[in-house]
């Protein structure tokens, strides 16, 4: 299992079902279901990383989308999500997130970008 694939199972896992749609691919979203937040992640770099922690240093993004058009309640939605998402992140000891910074994906929904950084040996 690729370490995106375990990504995507601890947030699947952790996620109320009914609540939330993970996708762990950058690929385009359609229509947001307006009753679903959406949690999308996916590799943004890989470098070689030169001490003991791994051979490869890996940058990931999580986003964290409300499907709500009203301001306030997008806040209010989203801030629920990204606590929700934080809670996960933390619990997983094979990755530090960065930086949660309030965003508008390339969808125009409202939106948090989660920055991870974590460190994986070759295969």
């Amino acid at each position: 299992m690729s370490v995106r694939s375990e990504l995507a199972a601890a947030l699947t896992a952790g996620l109320h079902k009914q609540r939330y749609t993970v996708i762990d691919v950058p690929r385009t979203l359609d229509e947001l279901s307006p009753s679903r937040r959406i949690v999308q992640l996916y590799r943004e770099e890989i470098q070689p990383n030169s001490n003991a922690m791994g051979n490869y240093k890996e940058q990931f993004v999580v986003w964290v989308l409300s499907p709500k058009k009203d301001q306030p309640a997008a806040e209010d939605d989203l801030e629920e999500g990204l606590y929700a998402v934080l809670g996960i992140l933390d619990s997983l000891d094979w990755l530090t997130w960065t930086r949660a910074s309030r965003a508008n994906h390339v969808t125009g929904a409202q939106a948090y970008k989660i920055d991870l950084t974590l460190f994986t040996k070759k295969e």
